[in-house]
Formats: structure tokens, C-alpha cells, sequence
């Protein structure tokens, strides 16, 4: 559900990305799989030890008419490591809430409430990259809360 609006000025986020695709919801099942790997491999462990007790972040960016984009899994950090870095313009961010286990309860925010309130007339989507807040917890509780927040105008 849509919580609030959140200023936001330029930060850098560090990680591992990959490319998938929104084409017939393949990113639902890449996404959770890409997680699931840089687990198993420790991408994870290194990204938490660069900025330990921040949320990890889900970013979602370089949106292609064919329906391809790249998702990183980062930490917001300024530091030089052998991930990749990206960086996100300051910005006015519409956040919504997710409760519940991951991924459905963000695939949810995704599919319901972040599609609905960019059809609003009075918002246009700031065409920025799109982030996943995932705090520290346990995401596979059905009390956990993350945060989808998306970048954009509000029309005058």
C-alpha cells in the first residue's frame, strides 16, 4: 500500500546485478533465484560487510522497451569494491509498504498498488531506478516489512 513520499538526495549503491525481463513474469522468478545464489555464494556477506545494519536493497534499473532490465542486489555505500556501482540521482520517492514473506508480499506491492498508483493522472513516473528496501529480520515471517519506493513528479 502507499505509506508516504520520501525526499531523497543522490546516493551510490554498491552490488551484483543481473539482466531479466518482465516478459510473461520471468523477473519473479529470476529475481528470487538471483537472491538465492549471491546467498550461496557470499555476494551477500561481502555487500553486509561494507555497510553492516543497513537495509539490503533490490534495484531495479536500465528499463529497455523490450521489457529488459537489470536488477542489483546493494548495499547504499560509497565505497570502492569489486561490485558494481550505480548512481542514483536525488529524487521525491512514493513508498510502499510490504508485509509479509518474501518475495510474494513485494511481488504483490509490485503488481497491485505500485501499477494503480502510477496510473493516478496527477503522478508521472521519474523514469530513475526503482529500489527494494529489505531491512534487517526475518524476511520469511508474515509480519516482515519492506518497502518499494519509485521515483516521481506530481503534477501541478
Amino acid at each position: 500500500m502507499f505509506d508516504r513520499y520520501e525526499e531523497k538526495p543522490a546516493f551510490t549503491v554498491t552490488g551484483q546485478s543481473i539482466e531479466t525481463t518482465h516478459i510473461e513474469g520471468a523477473a519473479f522468478e529470476t529475481i528470487p533465484q538471483f537472491w538465492a545464489q549471491c546467498h550461496r555464494d557470499g555476494t551477500t556477506k561481502e555487500l553486509d560487510a561494507l555497510a553492516p545494519d543497513t537495509p539490503f536493497l533490490g534495484v531495479c534499473y536500465g528499463m529497455q522497451p523490450s521489457g529488459v532490465f537489470h536488477y542489483m542486489i546493494a548495499k547504499e555505500t560509497g565505497a570502492t569494491t569489486p561490485h558494481e556501482s550505480l548512481h542514483i540521482p536525488a529524487a521525491t520517492w512514493a513508498v510502499f509498504v510490504s508485509v509479509g514473506p518474501m518475495p510474494g508480499a513485494i511481488q504483490a506491492v509490485w503488481q497491485d498498488d505500485v501499477v494503480r498508483f502510477l496510473s493516478r493522472p496527477d503522478i508521472t513516473y521519474a523514469d530513475l531506478p526503482d529500489l527494494e528496501v529489505y531491512p534487517c529480520g526475518d524476511n520469511k515471517a508474515s509480519n516482515y516489512r519492506a518497502e518499494v519506493w519509485v521515483a516521481v513528479r506530481q503534477s501541478e
